[in-house]
């Protein structure tokens, strides 16, 4: 996957990633040192270039005034219950509370926010391993890559407690500054040195635009917030009360419940596939959960396919050295040509098929999400297991934190699973009935299938 922090480019053809992967790196470097690819600064003499921002760098010095922000928002938010220490300091009244970031149980506003501030936060967490240094162990990995997701988690923290702090007026105007700051740099990051080793021409703005696009959409959210704090401010909007016992959908859900069913005529679309309910929502935590699982698929699909880069690479250099070794080599060089070509058209229809798969699964999910939830109202758990049908309420909890996470893997492992195992029956359908049919053996073909001609 290309690099967020500084990643030499160049000519798209001239050679492969450097920063990408250290087996990437291994297979696609020749006679390049790595110091070749660490210095920074802009454009050299070769037309190497170097981003102007060192993103780990920006990583690391975002925490100061992500600590500072979180701060400010714990200042003006008020604990509901006092301590001993309250007695003490009355002059805080109370304050710096706890500044919940995101209620994963039963949340239904800024859905769609919440859903594109995980997406803005999404390549960072899927491109960890690159900051690491190449060579360590299994548990040093680990352990550094659970203290960068703690990094990136805190250094995205201020996105989610502008969202749902009380003090709007101060969170629309911190995020709006605080996310502006992430677009530009990213940005700037992007434009200094836009293509790369793997895709070449635009290679950043190919794989960093979901990224781009998510803190897009959260400047202009956090711009609308402000907009709204100015009117309710100056009279000409009512404040709703985003807390209350019963959302709006669920009222009149139960409305709907005391009324008599009516017939409606459904299309095809309706019947087959899904219909829409007004009294019914989606909570921000699958909302979240779809939209970080389609944006680390496509993250994930762009890793796989600079591994795809990278063994066509080895088939390409394998041809080359073999036409080297002089023309008694042509039938084998030509073979090798051939499964190379094979090999990229499997690749890229099972790529397709894969993707159409996984996401119609994805969106399965939700489906099967509001079936279940619909059950539960009316008190029908017989879907599910007998060992779950009573779970405690920490049980409850801790399932809820983890679902999201778990989905997520399931998603991508279930991809890449299917993925693997649909190339290696293409390649076996290609070697086994297109190979013979393209050398005129379709006869021969069809005589040990048991037909005859």
């Amino acid at each position: 996957m290309a690099s967020r922090g500084n990643r030499s480019s160049g000519d798209g053809n001239a050679g492969a990633p450097t920063t990408l992967h250290p087996l990437l790196h291994s297979w696609f470097t020749e006679d390049d040192t790595e110091s070749d690819y660490l210095d920074y600064g802009t454009d050299d003499d070769n037309g190497t270039c170097h981003s102007l921002i060192d993103m780990n760098l920006f990583l690391h010095y975002s925490l100061i005034p992500s600590v500072l922000i979180i701060l400010v928002l714990s200042f003006l938010e008020r604990r509901s219950k006092r301590k001993k220490i309250d007695n003490e300091l009355l002059h805080l009244d109370g304050r710096f509370g706890f500044v919940i970031p995101l209620d994963l149980i039963g949340n239904f506003n800024n859905r769609w926010t919440f859903g594109f501030a995980f997406g803005a936060m999404a390549y960072t967490i899927m491109s960890l391993e690159e900051y690491l240094p190449h060579g360590l162990p299994g548990w040093a990995k680990a352990i550094g890559l659970l203290v960068g997701a703690f990094e990136v988690g805190l250094s995205y923290y201020p996105i989610f407690a502008c969202l749902t702090t009380d003090s709007q007026m101060v969170g629309s105007v911190i995020g709006f500054l605080y996310t502006l700051i992430w677009f530009t740099v990213t940005v700037v990051d992007i434009t200094t040195c836009p293509d790369g080793y793997i895709l070449g021409y635009l290679e950043k703005v190919i794989f960093e635009w979901p990224s781009l696009l998510c803190l897009v959409f959260l400047v202009g959210r956090f711009f609308h917030m402000f907009i709204k704090c100015i009117r309710i401010h100056l009279g000409a909007d009512i404040q709703n009360d985003e807390k209350c016992f019963l959302q709006k959908h669920q009222a009149e859900h139960v409305k709907r419940l005391f009324q008599k069913p009516t017939l409606e005529r459904k299309n095809w679309f309706q019947r087959k596939i899904y219909t829409w309910d007004p009294c019914f929502r989606f909570p921000s935590r699958m909302i979240g959960t779809t939209v970080l699982s389609l944006l680390c698929l496509y993250i994930f699909i762009s890793l796989e396919y600079s591994i795809h880069r990278a063994l066509s690479y080895l088939l390409n250099s394998l041809e080359t050295m073999l036409e080297l070794l002089g023309p008694s080599y042509n039938h084998t060089v030509y073979s090798v040509h051939e499964f190379s070509e094979a090999f990229t058209i499997v690749w890229f229809f099972t790529t397709f098929l894969s993707c159409v798969v996984t996401v119609s699964y994805i969106l399965h999910i939700l489906v099967c999400y509001r079936k279940h939830i619909r059950k539960l109202w009316v008190g029908d758990k017989s879907f599910l297991p007998k060992q779950f049908q009573n779970p405690l309420s920490s049980q409850c909890v801790a399932a809820i934190a983890r679902y999201s996470g778990w989905q997520v893997a399931y998603i991508l492992w279930g991809y890449w699973i299917m993925h693997v195992i649909q190339i290696l029956l293409g390649m076996v359908f290609v070697c086994l009935f297109v190979f013979p049919i393209k050398h005129g053996k379709a006869a021969e073909l069809l005589k040990g299938l048991g037909f005859s001609m």
